[in-house]
């Protein structure tokens, strides 16, 4: 049996999902145009500390396929909407 060659982006050789390739990108930070901030999940950590952890992603080199979202610290306590509030 022989062993797959690792990737210095794909240490555990994840295969995408879409193309099976290896070639898959770890920790891609997702972020908004013109520097406004970031994009993730809201939280509140104490009384007044709130913050938001950026989305990170693994990003298929070979097609481009999003293999999935993730944050870096799931030890928050989230921010939930109050569903009374939506529309």
């Amino acid at each position: 049996m022989t062993e797959k060659p690792t990737t210095p982006n794909n240490p555990s050789d994840k295969t995408c999902s879409h193309c099976q390739s290896t070639a898959l990108t770890i920790g891609v930070s997702v972020g908004l145009s013109a520097e406004t901030g970031w994009i993730g999940l809201k939280y509140k950590d104490g009384r007044l500390f709130l913050g938001t952890e950026p989305f990170l992603a693994e990003v298929c080199g070979s097609c481009g396929h999003i293999e999935r979202l993730y944050v870096s610290n799931p030890n928050h306590k989230w921010t939930i909407q109050d569903k009374s509030k939506t529309p």
